[in-house]
Order: C-alpha cells, then structure tokens, then sequence
C-alpha cells in the first residue's frame, strides 16, 4: 500500500504541476497583451 500511496502521489503532483505550467504558458500572451508587461 505504501508503494501505491507514492505512486499516487507523485501522479497528482504531475498532473498539477503539467496543468499550472499549461495555464501559466497559455495566459502568457494575454496578460502581455492586456497589461503590457514583460513576462
């Protein structure tokens, strides 16, 4: 159980790491283009 616990745990930490990357990266252009800022 314990192995299952850590596997399960390191997949929910991918997956919200992948989806804050993705909603940083496609919010990109829009807060450039909104507020003209350099980042």
């Amino acid at each position: 159980m314990t192995i299952f616990w850590i596997i399960l745990a390191a997949i929910v930490a991918a997956l919200v790491a992948l989806f804050q990357y993705g909603y940083i990266f496609s919010n990109k252009k829009i807060i450039k283009e909104n507020r003209g800022l350099p980042y």
